[in-house]
């Protein structure tokens, strides 16, 4: 099949996207020399910039391709949350929040670059959330009208057993295909 066939595929047709969602922050600069005390590179910080990551950047993808993305996670008012979603598009695009979980952030990953060049990636892991129930509500979604759901798990605890159900059921109701992309450690 054609590149151009399967991007013509995501046109018209409304994707849920849920799972590990998290926030990209790359910073970018240019090395300058090596630390004295070990052979690093010292990084004169030109540009930073912080884009959505994981199933936030796929739900963006589908929308950026002329389909309707609609992300599902777990997002709170933290700064995070926040620098996540003002990174997602505004047209054809939605958020469906499940609250947030008691214990449990965003994770964040850094990569610092220098002459095109990736130096470093550092991923700030998220807590594990606690097990109680936040109450998964996935009525938002069903009035979207979703003809695809994509299932992202990277294991970073945005998907516990409460909201698997939960997208088991709304997958039967809505009969709709689903797509895994899943974390080899982390799939039964």
């Amino acid at each position: 099949m054609l590149t151009q066939e399967v991007v013509n595929q995501f046109r018209h047709q409304t994707v849920l996207v849920a799972g590990d969602a998290y926030l990209d922050r790359e910073i970018y600069g240019d090395v300058l020399r090596l630390a004295p005390e070990a052979p690093v590179p010292v990084v004169k910080v030109k540009s930073k910039r912080s884009i959505p990551g994981g199933a936030a950047n796929v739900a963006k993808n589908v929308a950026m391709l002329g389909g309707r993305g609609i992300l599902c996670g777990s997002f709170d008012k933290d700064d995070v949350s926040k620098d996540l979603c003002s990174g997602l598009p505004s047209e054809n695009f939605g958020v469906v929040s499940f609250g947030p979980k008691p214990g449990f952030r965003l994770p964040e990953r850094y990569r610092i670059f220098a002459a095109n060049q990736q130096l470093l990636q550092m991923v700030s892991a998220p807590s594990r959330p606690s097990e109680a129930s936040s109450g998964v509500d996935l009525s938002r979604a069903s009035e979207a009208k979703a003809q695809v759901l994509v299932i992202y798990d990277q294991g970073y605890g945005a998907l516990d057993a409460e909201i698997l159900g939960a997208l088991e059921e709304f997958k039967k109701r809505a009969s709709i295909k689903v797509l895994i992309d899943a974390h080899p450690q982390h799939v039964d």
